[in-house]
């Protein structure tokens, strides 16, 4: 009779992890590159040409921060919604941009258009994510050992193998300093 190697808790983990990643790496990677774009350009359209010059000193995956403010007034009877940037988040950024706050007129709305979009795409995708992510898991868990896992997930046999072939640690460093701590006898074959 063959031994049988069976899935633990982490090669399950890290199965999912590996699965999820070889689809949504590459998208959400195109999604931030196309939102640093758009980022980008909306800044262009507002600034000076010295001001512009810095922004090309920043690291290539720097995106300003941009949020959704919402004006409301309910006395006056007008709720006004606009979107601003705010040249900040990095050390990165050159003192004279720090802090500056743009509006979102100066853009124009087919930049604001496609910044939002790219917003719902990302969101979309995270939710894609998740939902994958626990049939993944549910699926996984639902096998004790490597073979089965291969054979009744046949597709997917290569990222099992290959990260069910890769030793999980069996002892944390943690519990070897408490052990130590505490005066317990080292691990049987250490």
């Amino acid at each position: 009779m063959a031994k049988k190697t069976y899935l633990r808790t982490g090669h399950k983990e890290k199965i999912v992890r590996q699965l999820l990643d070889r689809k949504f790496n590459p998208l959400t990677e195109a999604n931030n590159k196309a939102v640093a774009d758009v980022a980008r350009s909306i800044l262009h359209a507002q600034l000076t040409t010295e001001e512009w010059a810095l922004i090309g000193t920043l690291p290539p995956y720097w995106v300003p921060r941009i949020s959704k403010v919402r004006l409301h007034d309910e006395d006056a009877g007008y709720k006004t919604s606009y979107d601003e940037v705010d040249i900040g988040g990095s050390e990165a950024v050159p003192a004279l941009l720090m802090g500056k706050t743009l509006g979102a007129a100066e853009a124009g709305p087919e930049l604001w258009a496609r910044y939002r979009e790219l917003q719902r795409e990302e969101a979309e995708l995270k939710a894609q994510r998740n939902q994958l992510s626990r049939e993944a898991t549910a699926l996984i868990n639902s096998f004790r050992t490597i073979e089965e896992a291969c054979e009744k997930w046949p597709e997917a046999a290569p990222v099992i193998i290959e990260v069910a072939g890769q030793p999980m640690p069996t002892t944390l460093p943690a519990l070897t300093t408490l052990n130590a701590a505490l005066d317990l006898p080292p691990e049987a074959g250490s």
